[in-house]
């Protein structure tokens, strides 16, 4: 059986000024959102005789000695920003250890940021420093029952939790920096 042919409506000239009246706003917003770069300048002076375009000469033959500063593209926190990316992105040779449960998964795979890493144990691995991190970071929690008299006699229940690392494994190279911040994710809880 043939389809029947589908009729496309013109837009009314109100539809059309509308359209159009929306694509201005949107226009003016994008114009109003756009910011001029923050620039961050170094100090110099100029001599007499140079001057920089722009600056204005308080009289003819007078020095500037105001400070001007120069544009520097990346400020303090994008730069720290891109350093600890860098540092989370820097390679580690590490080893997954066997370990002695017998209902251990001889493989096992770690999730970092929507990526799968799957380990073998007894394997060497060279992986990023942030893969090492959801390593380090894998601990569950184990709690244990244990009964206790308090100090006014009666009997009681406490709870106290155990914590390890659900992988283990050892690094092998890494930079000094990089064994300080290991030392330091190791010791949290």
């Amino acid at each position: 059986m043939p389809r029947a042919a589908v009729q496309r409506k013109e837009p009314s000239a109100a539809q059309l000024a509308a359209r159009e009246a929306g694509a201005e706003r949107l226009k003016a917003a994008a114009a109003a959102k756009r910011v001029a770069p923050v620039v961050i300048r170094k100090e110099t002076q100029f001599d007499d005789d140079k001057q920089s375009a722009g600056v204005a000469t308080p009289g003819k033959g007078a020095a500037i000695n105001q400070p001007v500063q120069e544009i520097e593209p990346v400020t303090l926190l994008v730069k720290e920003k891109a350093d600890k990316l860098a540092f989370f992105a820097e390679p580690v040779q590490i080893v997954i250890h066997e370990t002695a449960e017998e209902q251990a998964d001889p493989r096992f795979s770690v999730w970092v940021n929507g990526r799968e890493w799957v380990f073998v144990r007894g394997v060497e691995y060279t992986v990023p420093r942030y893969v090492v991190e959801g390593l380090l970071r894998a601990k569950p929690v184990g709690y244990m029952n244990q009964e206790y008299v308090r100090e006014d006699g009666t009997r009681s229940v406490r709870w106290p939790t155990k914590r390890g690392l659900r992988y283990g494994f050892s690094v092998l190279h890494d930079s000094e920096r990089g064994r300080a911040w290991e030392k330091q994710v190791r010791n949290e809880p």
